[in-house]
């Protein structure tokens, strides 16, 4: 099933929904980051709801530490395939430190703002993914370019045939990791 509006169910209601609905997902593969504890039918494991949010959404957030400090920075990605692609200077340090542990890639969407009569029910209708896993360093330079492509014709569809082709002192200083969409989930606070 994929993220979309749908009404607000009750707690009980929402549980079973929950259960039945993936009760033939392979929770194991997934592993317990992904289960929504808190409203649960909010939860999507299916690509489509996964791949339908990256899609959508022009900015992300790769979370990592580094020396020891925990950050989350703003980036631009694209899908192609199961395949997540993050970019930016060989200098970074977001870029330096992911190879070597496990991420968490975040991109949400703001559907609409909900408002009530008291600030404590102010909400949001939102889609988002999260995408965990060990990124790998793109290291062949086919790759790299069709990621760099990937990558702007995400922001800008069809800009890449527009555009002269990457030189090569670009591609040297641009560093490209791919990170496998294995474990991921999509969450939707639906309209009400």
């Amino acid at each position: 099933m994929r993220c979309g509006r749908r009404p607000l169910l009750c707690a009980d209601a929402a549980i079973r929904l929950y259960h039945n609905r993936f009760r033939h997902v392979d929770i194991a593969r997934l592993g317990p980051h992904h289960l929504l504890k808190r409203l649960p039918a909010r939860g999507h494991h299916d690509p489509a709801s996964v791949h339908g949010v990256l899609d959508e959404a022009l900015v992300g957030h790769l979370a990592f530490v580094h020396d020891g400090t925990p950050f989350a920075l703003p980036t631009i990605h694209a899908r192609v395939g199961d395949v997540l692609y993050v970019h930016g200077s060989v200098a970074s340090r977001m870029l330096r430190s992911a190879t070597s542990q496990t991420v968490c890639f975040t991109a949400t969407i703001v559907d609409g703002l909900v408002v009530a009569r008291s600030a404590f029910h102010h909400s949001l209708n939102y889609r988002s993914a999260v995408v965990l896993g060990v990124p790998r360093r793109v290291e062949d330079p086919d790759e790299q370019r069709a990621a760099l492509d990937a990558i702007v014709d995400h922001v800008l569809p069809g800009r890449p045939a527009e555009v002269r082709a990457h030189h090569d002192t670009e591609v040297r200083t641009t560093r490209v990791l791919a990170l496998a969409i294995d474990e991921a989930s999509a969450a939707c606070a639906p309209a009400t």
